[in-house]
């Protein structure tokens, strides 16, 4: 399969230069040849600077990985179809500093799944792992939440201790519950207060495919806000998402933020000519 990595590699045997060389100061050697190994997944700016000292456009490093995750997100789809949650574990467990959001919420309900196939201290420790993750995630699917508290919750060492613990599954639950708009709305509510934590707790249920395509804007842009800091790739896909099923509607106060912002993705990377597209857009609905 052709990754970054092997792009990397070859393109400094191409050109003859050591690993020192091409790691300069911007890295290290040692990053730079677990990159070439595909140990270490290289961030956008690493690409960049990677893509100017091999004299390489950095579309040709980034289509290695947009061919590997494509494969990869196929692989996991059908494993977790057939419910093969052990394979999973196998496969993801190595990898943890080259996942994505995605996989982390993939790899944690194989650790829930399997816990619940075992008992005593296997599942005990499945279950550990699975909630270990939850604290490094940006977000943790709620059921996820849920299945670890009733699947911990006999570990209990006082009835005190059980209460509590019986008393959160209980509101998680209430929570989850509530209507998908109800949450979009709420969200939207903690999002303009910057409690993004409490708004992704609320969104992260929810059915996208059950909801109409005005309430399936808002809950892509809400995504595209959490997306930001963490995968541009995932922010710039959401607000797209977003724009095409509120450009029918009446919104245009959203619909503004959301071409202003797709304006600043694409002039960030030098593709002006989508940068101006939106910010003709932009200036066509401040008309009105």
């Amino acid at each position: 399969m052709d990754t970054i990595g092997k792009r990397v590699r070859e393109a400094r045997l191409r050109l003859k230069m050591t690993q020192s060389e091409v790691a300069g100061n911007f890295i290290t050697r040692n990053m730079l040849s677990k990159i070439e190994n595909d140990v270490a997944m290289p961030s956008i700016k690493t690409i960049e600077y990677l893509a100017s000292v091999l004299d390489q456009k950095v579309s040709y490093f980034l289509d290695a990985y947009k061919e590997e995750s494509i494969d990869k997100k196929n692989k996991l789809k059908e494993l977790v179809s057939k419910h093969k949650y052990r394979t999973i574990i196998d496969m993801l467990e190595n990898e943890e500093n080259k996942m994505n959001s995605n996989s982390y919420i993939i790899l944690q309900k194989a650790y829930i799944e399997c816990a619940k196939q075992v008992h005593g201290q296997e599942s005990i420790e499945l279950y550990n792992k699975a909630k270990q993750m939850a604290e490094q995630m940006e977000y943790v699917p709620r059921e996820h939440i849920i299945d670890i508290k009733l699947g911990t919750i006999g570990l209990c060492e006082s009835n005190e201790e059980y209460n509590t613990l019986q008393a959160e599954i209980s509101q998680e639950i209430e929570s989850f519950c509530l209507s998908s708009i109800d949450k979009i709305i709420k969200a939207e509510i903690f999002l303009k207060k910057d409690k993004i934590k409490k708004a992704r707790e609320l969104i992260q249920d929810i059915e996208v495919n059950r909801l109409e395509g005005f309430w399936k804007g808002k809950y892509y842009y809400i995504r595209a806000i959490f997306a930001k800091e963490y995968d541009e790739n995932e922010y710039l896909s959401f607000l797209k998402l977003s724009k095409d099923y509120l450009s029918d509607t009446a919104n245009e106060i959203l619909l503004l933020d959301i071409y202003s912002r797709l304006r600043e993705v694409y002039s960030k990377r030098q593709d002006f000519e989508r940068a101006y597209l939106y910010s003709i857009k932009e200036n066509n609905l401040l008309k009105k």
